[in-house]
C-alpha cells in the first residue's frame, strides 16, 4: 500500500490526525502479513505433498491402483525435499491411500482396502464411550442397515442371507457347538447384510460398527451364547427385510443387540464404560 503526500507552503507534512491514520494502516498491513505468514507456515511442505495426491484423485487424475509419480518426480514438480515426499507417503500409506511395493513403486491403493478408521477408534477409546453410546450407535446403524437391505437387497442376497441363518441352525443343533464356527457364521450373516445396502457409506459405518462388537462376539460363543438365539435374531432380520415391515425392523434391530450386551455386560448399567479387555480385543480386532 503507498500513500501519496504533497508539501505545501512548507508546512508539516502530517497532521497529528493523518499519523494516527497513517500507524493504524501500517498496524492493520503488519497484522495481516503475520496471518499470511502464519497460513503458509502451517502449510508444510509434507502437507504439499499429501494435498497433491489427495487432489489428484478428487480431480480423477489417479485413480485405484494407479502408479503415482516417483520420489523424484514429485520432487521435481513440487519444488520439495526428498525427506518431505517419504514422510508424506508414510502418512497416507498408513491411512490407507496408498500402497507401497518395495522395489516396484507407489499405487492408490484398491477401494477395499481402504481402511482408515483407527483414528476414529483411538478417539472413541480416548473420550470414554459408554455401553449405552455402543449400543446406541449400533442400533441406528442396525436399522439403517436392514432398512436399506430391505430395498436394495438382490435375490442372490437375500438367499445368501437364508442359507447362513440355516447354518447356524445346524451349527447350533450340533453338541458341542463350536464356538468359532458360530462366530464366523455371525461376521458372514452382517458382511452380506452391508452389502446388500448397495451403498458404499452405509456399509463402511456398519463395517466399523460390526468391527466394535466384533471382539464381544467371540467372547460370548465362547462363553455359552446360544448359537439357536443368534440364528432366530438373524432370521427375525431377514423377516424384516423380506416384509419391509419398519415395526419388524425395530423388533429385530432390538432383539440383536439385547442378546450380545446381555450375554456379555449382564445387569451393568447403560452409562458404564466400556471394559479395557474389550478395548484392546477391538484395537487388536481392527488391525
Amino acid at each position: 500500500m503507498y500513500l501519496q503526500l504533497s508539501l505545501q507552503n512548507d508546512q508539516p507534512i502530517h497532521s497529528h490526525k493523518e499519523l494516527i491514520m497513517i500507524k493504524d494502516i501500517i498496524q492493520e498491513a503488519t497484522h495481516d502479513s503475520e496471518k499470511n505468514l502464519n497460513r503458509s507456515a502451517g502449510n508444510t511442505a509434507v502437507d504439499k505433498v499429501k494435498d497433491y495426491i489427495k487432489k489428484q484423485i478428487i480431480l480423477g487424475t489417479l485413480k485405484a491402483g494407479d502408479r503415482i509419480p516417483t520420489e523424484n518426480e514429485l520432487c521435481r514438480l513440487l519444488d520439495v525435499s526428498r525427506g518431505s515426499v517419504r514422510e508424506a507417503m508414510k502418512i497416507l500409506e498408513a491411512l490407507s491411500i496408498i500402497r507401497i511395493i518395495r522395489g516396484d513403486g507407489t499405487y492408490i491403493s484398491e477401494v477395499k482396502n481402504m481402511q482408515s478408521m483407527e483414528s476414529i477408534l483411538m478417539k472413541v477409546i480416548l473420550s470414554d464411550t459408554t455401553i449405552a453410546e455402543l449400543t446406541e450407535f449400533r442400533e441406528e446403524i442396525e436399522f439403517s442397515v436392514i432398512n436399506l437391505a430391505s430395498r436394495n437387497a438382490t435375490e442372490e442376497e437375500v438367499r445368501l442371507l437364508k442359507q447362513i441363518v440355516e447354518e447356524t441352525h445346524q451349527c447350533a443343533a450340533n453338541q458341542p457347538c463350536d464356538p468359532v464356527r458360530l462366530y464366523d457364521l455371525d461376521n458372514k450373516f452382517h458382511e452380506v447384510l452391508g452389502k446388500a445396502t448397495h451403498n458404499l457409506l452405509i456399509q463402511e459405518m456398519y463395517s466399523f460398527a460390526h468391527e466394535l462388537i466384533a471382539p464381544m462376539l467371540l467372547k460370548n460363543y465362547e462363553i455359552g451364547q446360544s448359537g439357536e438365539l443368534t440364528a432366530q435374531t438373524h432370521a427375525a432380520a431377514l423377516e424384516a427385510i423380506e416384509s419391509g415391515d419398519f415395526r419388524m425392523m425395530g423388533f429385530a434391530v432390538k432383539k440383536i443387540n439385547e442378546v450380545w450386551m446381555k450375554t456379555y455386560y449382564g445387569n451393568k448399567k447403560g452409562s458404564s464404560l466400556l471394559d479395557r479387555e474389550l478395548l484392546n480385543d477391538i484395537v487388536m480386532n481392527t488391525r
